[in-house]
């Protein structure tokens, strides 16, 4: 049954619909709010993040030119439209208890908690100034050039972003102290005609997402996309719009590796195909949803394929090799693929990265040197691989991160692999010297010289196939003929093994997923090389016939 309440409630948002603000009334209401916003404080590192009292959401009135203008304000209890900007709250918005929380307000990209923006300065070093942050987001995460960025006060916390001297949106951002100096992270792309109804501003969702939104005038079409927090497309969909009903699609994905992310609405001018609209609202997903399986990134015939990490099904090819040439080696994470490139001959060899759809080159083929054991982090920013002379002389592990470039030397005569690398840069590397038995060494994100890392194994036991399980080192050790179990390597220095003697006589590659660990080798007898799953001591074949050399999820 309606209520008078649920009349008057209708009769408001009726009302608010149709309240526009003048050009000059925004500007003033920005302005304004702005000067009334208190900054975010993150102190850290080590300290707890304190935050006020929420508030509710607020109306601001401002006039401008004799007229009279509206702005909602909304608080962290509120679910803001898109319809017009969602500033945050003047309250901090960091939760208390430590640097891993979240948030309080949903943030769109590039930090969503407190763990992420501390690294601020390694990994996003442009997040202090304004205008770079909103170009950076455009350009490498949405893929987006030809845009320009702009501010109307230094003391505003909005950024309109223009194609040409067209405004196609607005960035509304967060502000925080970091050690002395602000950081922002934006919170949400709006102030067009273009609004998301559903999902909500920050929801958790699951695939597939029904995405429902309203726009202004007829025959438009909005361009939707879900796109990581990594900055990798994993959906995309259609919707055909107009103002007479609203505007409707469906996101529909398989990456599970994914936390963070924003589901970006686009369209394009019918004249000459450029953006007109933009408009990108922070959601996560639910990690409580019935998910689909992991996959899993293999080298198989020359090529790099997807498969399924539980049937071992193939998915689809990743990359697609010109004729006399092959891929050798790869790594995939977070929806980012990193792999080698080679042909028989010649010093030819090619690293290649794939970020969604698109491919870049990181070193071109004909360089002096040969490549080797490319690696990625787990967000999929920092890049390592090995480097050695075409003419001769000691090769070097490469550290490729957004803060820079770093060479780490290897002894002459020593045969070292790229295992595993962390996003600040730790590395985890195997050596070989005059032909012995693989050493394990962990390398700090500072140490210049292989030889400096920290060794890892048990005596007379043959060290295998290292990775990273969060902070701490795992690697398989043989310690009799035929055998194999895998040890944890700790921060105290001690190596302990977390389960049982298993038949692998040899294991060419490790990767470790939220506690799960994917094996590449062979058992005794067999020859065969093959997928398997590690779980709870146990060892699950993936694939079965497939020749995948290296895998990796």
């Amino acid at each position: 049954m309606t209520t008078p309440e649920d009349k008057l409630a209708a009769l408001l948002r009726e009302q608010a619909e149709t309240v526009v603000p003048s050009g000059g009334g925004l500007s003033t209401i920005q302005a304004r709010v702005a000067r009334r916003r208190r900054t975010r404080w993150a102190v850290l590192p080590g300290a707890a993040l304190v935050t006020a009292a929420a508030v509710a959401a607020f109306f601001v009135f401002a006039d401008g030119d004799g007229q009279s203008a509206l702005k909602q304000v909304p608080g962290p209890g509120t679910s803001p439209s898109v319809s017009e900007t969602p500033h945050p709250s003047p309250t901090p918005t960091v939760a208390g208890g430590g640097l891993d929380h979240a948030f309080e307000n949903p943030a769109l990209w590039p930090f969503t908690s407190g763990q992420q923006i501390a690294g601020w300065k390694t990994d996003y070093p442009y997040a202090d100034d304004k205008l770079a942050l909103v170009g950076h987001y455009l350009n490498d995460e949405l893929k987006l050039t030809g845009l320009t960025t702009s501010t109307n006060c230094e003391s505003c916390d909005v950024v309109v972003i223009s194609n040409g001297t067209r405004k196609v949106g607005e960035a509304s951002l967060e502000r925080f102290w970091v050690d002395g100096h602000e950081v922002f992270t934006i919170s949400v792309i709006g102030e067009t005609d273009l609004k998301v109804l559903t999902p909500s501003y920050g929801a958790a969702i699951s695939s597939p997402t029904a995405v429902t939104g309203l726009i202004t005038g007829v025959d438009e079409n909005v361009n939707l996309s879900l796109v990581t927090q990594a900055g990798q497309q994993i959906a995309a969909a259609g919707a055909p719009a107009g103002s007479a009903v609203p505007w409707n699609g469906s996101l529909t994905w398989t990456d599970t590796g994914w936390t963070h992310g924003g589901i970006v609405a686009r369209t394009f001018s019918a004249k000459d195909g450029s953006l007109n609209r933009l408009t990108a609202i922070p959601v996560t997903r639910d990690s409580q949803a019935a998910g689909t399986s992991p996959t899993f990134a293999g080298v198989r015939s020359g090529r790099i394929d997807l498969f399924d990490a539980t049937t071992g099904a193939f998915q689809r090819h990743l990359t697609f090799p010109p004729a006399g040439k092959t891929d050798t080696d790869a790594a995939w994470s977070s929806g980012r693929l990193l792999w080698l490139r080679a042909q028989p001959t010649g010093c030819n060899d090619a690293l290649y990265r794939m970020d969604g759809t698109t491919v870049s080159t990181v070193v071109g083929p004909g360089g002096p040197d040969h490549l080797g054991s490319p690696r990625l982090s787990p967000d999929g920013r920092t890049m390592a691989w090995l480097s050695s002379p075409c003419s001769g002389g000691a090769p070097s592990v490469v550290v490729k991160s957004p803060a820079g470039i770093r060479r780490v030397r290897v002894s002459p005569g020593g045969s070292v692999a790229v295992q595993d690398l962390t996003d600040d840069g730790r590395l985890l590397v195997s050596v070989r010297v005059n032909g012995s038995a693989p050493l394990m060494r962990l390398l700090s994100a500072t140490e210049a010289a292989v030889d400096d890392g920290r060794a890892i194994g048990f005596s007379h036991c043959t060290a295998q196939a290292a990775s990273f399980d969060g902070a701490d080192p795992v690697l398989w050790v043989s310690c009799h003929t035929g055998a194999a179990r895998l040890a944890r390597f700790q921060a105290s220095g001690d190596l302990t093994t977390t389960g049982p003697d298993l038949p692998l006589d040899r294991v060419d590659a490790t990767s470790v997923r939220q506690g799960s660990v994917l094996v590449v080798g062979s058992a005794p007898q067999s020859g065969l090389v093959r997928v398997w799953r590690y779980e709870q001591g146990r060892l699950t074949a993936v694939t079965t016939g497939d020749a995948v050399r290296v895998a990796d999820w």
